[in-house]
């Protein structure tokens, strides 16, 4: 296997182990009735740091398993993560600033848009798997964006540390 792979099935990986440790969190965190909702935190380090397909492609791969972890109307991230991809490529082509703090509030704004959308679709099902009051939405989503912004931060810095990619250099934009 090439070298690009091997580092596509490494950030595959990587997010797949955030997400399960995501997803542990969230079970000790219900006893408190908070839920860390945070898809928004994968897709643009993904885009950074791979090309279009392959960016693509770990973006479905983990919008599937996010579904079948949150259990989520099964397609939702599997659209929305690549579709963020896809648009944060283009963005990072025309926004030609390098700053962290630019991404993360990119990121965040995402985010919160992710989580308005899959908190209408809840409440416009007809069979609710999910019973989401507007309080704890509101709750969540505030709890979220708290606990969202460093570890954007952290994860951004995990990822270019794996890759060994330094800020100066270039980033892999089509």
């Amino acid at each position: 296997m090439n070298r690009e792979l091997l580092n596509a099935c490494l950030m595959l990986l990587i997010c797949f182990i955030l997400l399960s440790l995501i997803t542990i969190v969230n079970s000790k965190l219900v006893n408190w009735g908070l839920f860390l909702y945070l898809p928004g935190m994968f897709f643009l380090s993904i885009s950074i740091f791979f090309n279009s397909s392959k960016a693509f492609i770990i973006c479905l791969i983990t919008g599937l398993f996010l579904d079948e972890i949150l259990s989520t109307p099964f397609g939702y991230h599997g659209i929305v993560l690549p579709t963020l991809q896809t648009l944060s490529k283009e963005w990072l082509k025309y926004n030609g600033n390098n700053n962290a703090f630019r991404y993360v509030c990119f990121q965040l704004i995402s985010n919160i848009l992710l989580t308005i959308i899959l908190f209408l679709i809840f409440k416009f099902q007809t069979h609710q798997t999910i019973e989401w009051t507007f309080s704890r939405f509101s709750s969540d989503l505030l709890f979220s964006t708290i606990v969202f912004i460093p570890l954007c931060f952290w994860f951004q810095d995990l990822v270019t540390k794996i890759f060994k990619i330094k800020e100066e250099q270039n980033l892999i934009i089509e």
